[in-house]
């Protein structure tokens, strides 16, 4: 299954919306996070156009279909609307 990819800002913003959601344990213990959300994350830094610098992106790997629907419901959707509304 291929990763939701997003910038360190995005995933901040998703990660607050998730500790509002879910104790601690949940999102700080990789296995919770996996059993619970059906996700994990990895992190990678690669050069942005013109090699410049690095842009640091966050992976969410997910083993089940189910978990990555409900997440795009509940998450991405409101990743985009608080993000949206920054730029007004």
């Amino acid at each position: 299954m291929k990763p939701l990819i997003y910038t360190k800002k995005e995933w901040n913003e998703i990660l607050e919306n998730i500790k509002r959601d879910h104790p601690p344990s949940i999102y700080m213990i990789r296995e919770k996070m996996r059993r619970k959300l059906g996700f994990t994350t990895r992190e990678h830094t690669a050069w942005e156009p013109g090699m410049v610098r690095y842009k640091t992106l966050i992976h969410l790997d997910f083993y089940d279909e189910k978990f990555k629907t409900m997440f795009l419901l509940k998450y991405h959707t409101k990743l985009y609307d608080t993000l949206d509304n920054e730029d007004c």
